[in-house]
């Protein structure tokens, strides 16, 4: 009755398409990233995604990321009880963070909190990830629609609204745009592009910190040769005075490098800043010259060629600052700001 409770298999299917928040599961860079976001009555196309799920895995490969926001969806319980004197129902509402795995729904449901639970019955659960992006994002009086993020962020993101017209067009538009992106070589091209403005950017974020670093490993340095100075005048050092002696010589060798390192970044530091900023205007000139290669507009060539391009919606992407904090690595957003400033 309350026991031996498990998630019925298309809710556990459905649970791991919600939870697919970037923050958790993107990790790494990819050429471009499909943000679904869907809204509390948009059940159509939620069952869309759950059953094209497998197909999505697998169509989007090695080079896209997609990823699932909704704003409620329905979890329905499978337990050991099968009779009983009412019809399934849905028995109440729960934050999906703590859903996941049939311990937890068991827990819940041996809590008391949802009453007697029989065969069948639902819980709705309800997440927050749609509203948040769909508002950074300015589009929530455009949900449900599918937001497109290339690897090298565009000034307005591509926004495709979602209905059933869309929805039923939706697989063959993804094959057609994901067959070309890769047969013009635009997934590896456009992730090549990222890789090399990141890390530019990332070099340049160590000159700024150079100055910072060496002032630490200075201090650290001298701190430990002061600390080994002091063990081996009081004579009570455990170990070979000489080996300590030499370990002595060594972080002074270390600092003295560290010192005249510091006292040429004044000279040379310039001259690094301007090579870096010559080698980033140069990747970012070569990417302009690869815009027809980007997955958002291959996706809107499709569109509008399928006559749908009324479902076609832009996002301002000064608001990125949200979904950069989701689409890891993080430096995109230092990448961003030199595009859009």
């Amino acid at each position: 009755m309350g026991f031996h409770v498990r998630i019925d298999e298309e809710s556990e299917r459905l649970i791991r398409l919600v939870k697919s928040d970037p923050s958790k599961v993107i990790g790494k860079l990819y050429s471009a990233y499909l943000l679904f976001l869907i809204g509390e009555r948009d059940e159509a196309e939620l069952k869309w995604l759950l059953e094209n799920a497998k197909a999505l895995d697998s169509l989007t490969g090695k080079h896209l990321a997609y990823a699932v926001f909704a704003k409620q969806f329905k979890v329905k319980l499978r337990t050991h009880v099968s009779e009983s004197d009412r019809r399934p129902r849905n028995v109440g509402e729960i934050n999906a963070d703590v859903l996941g795995t049939k311990a937890d729904v068991t827990r819940l449901v041996q809590d008391g909190g949802f009453g007697m639970i029989v065969d069948g019955d639902e819980i709705t659960a309800i997440t927050y990830g749609t509203d948040l992006v769909a508002r950074e994002l300015g589009l929530l009086d455009k949900l449900p629609c599918v937001v497109i993020v290339d690897a090298v962020p565009k000034k307005e993101l591509c926004v495709v609204t979602l209905d059933s017209q869309l929805t039923a067009s939706l697989m063959p538009l993804l094959r057609k745009s994901i067959a070309e992106f890769s047969e013009v070589g635009g997934d590896a091209t456009i992730k090549h592009d990222a890789e090399r403005l990141i890390e530019v950017q990332e070099s340049i974020a160590r000159e700024h910190l150079k100055d910072a670093t060496l002032r630490t490993e200075i201090a650290r340095a001298t701190a430990t040769i002061d600390k080994l100075n002091a063990t081996i005048s009081s004579g009570k050092a455990t170990a070979d005075a000489s080996y300590l002696q030499r370990i002595v010589q060594k972080r002074e060798h270390d600092r003295d490098s560290f010192v005249a390192e510091l006292e040429r970044l004044p000279r040379e530091q310039p001259g690094e800043f301007s090579r870096l900023q010559l080698e980033l205007e140069s990747i970012l000139k070569e990417h302009r010259r690869h815009n027809n290669l980007l997955f958002s507009e291959i996706v809107q060539r499709h569109v509008r060629s399928l006559g749908l391009q009324s479902k076609l919606r832009s996002a301002k992407a000064s608001t990125l600052g949200y979904i950069g904090s989701l689409l890891k690595p993080e430096v995109l957003l230092k990448v961003w700001a030199l595009i859009s400033p």
